[in-house]
């Protein structure tokens, strides 16, 4: 019987457990992450690990994955699923830092941009409470566009994609 393509596939992926098993288990795995993480060519497979990853493999690598979640280039989606996995409640501390750093600085060319991320990964992530906090510094900026995003995202009425089950 010739083995078929499938087969193939399903042995690398149950190789790829093995590995990520065995880099857990020598306890270097966030470590080995971090490092793909910030190499471009490793973020995708290092964001499809921690999608499996235990929960404080991603908390120790919040950082960079929050990096990833509101960049515009780069793979936001694989980024924002790594997120959205974690229990919530025990995300929104340390995310409510990275949010505050981000916002506190954000990208002097385009400054919406930063804002509409952080108000998309909030939503998506069903963190209210983070969310009322953008769209009220979105409402106090000078700039049009950033306060364009407190519309867009104001606390009474999410758009389409709110998890109000999280």
């Amino acid at each position: 019987m010739t083995r078929q393509p499938w087969e193939d596939l399903a042995e690398a992926e149950r190789a790829h457990h093995d590995r990520c098993a065995q880099l857990y288990a020598a306890g270097v795995m966030a470590e080995q992450l971090r490092l793909a993480l910030a190499d471009f060519t490793g973020r995708d497979m290092a964001l499809r690990v921690l999608l499996d990853a235990p929960p404080e493999i991603v908390l120790e690598l919040l950082d960079p994955v929050f990096d990833l979640s509101v960049s515009l280039h780069g793979p936001l989606v694989w980024a924002r699923e790594v997120l959205a996995r974690l229990d919530q409640d025990r995300l929104a501390p340390p995310l409510a830092v990275l949010v505050a750093r981000r916002l506190d600085d954000p990208d002097p060319q385009y400054p919406d941009d930063d804002y509409r991320r952080v108000a998309e990964l909030l939503d998506l992530l069903g963190q209210r409470d983070l969310l009322a906090e953008v769209v009220r510094r979105a409402e106090a900026s000078d700039n049009p566009d950033v306060r364009e995003v407190a519309e867009d995202f104001g606390v009474t009425s999410f758009p389409a994609g709110h998890r109000e089950d999280q």
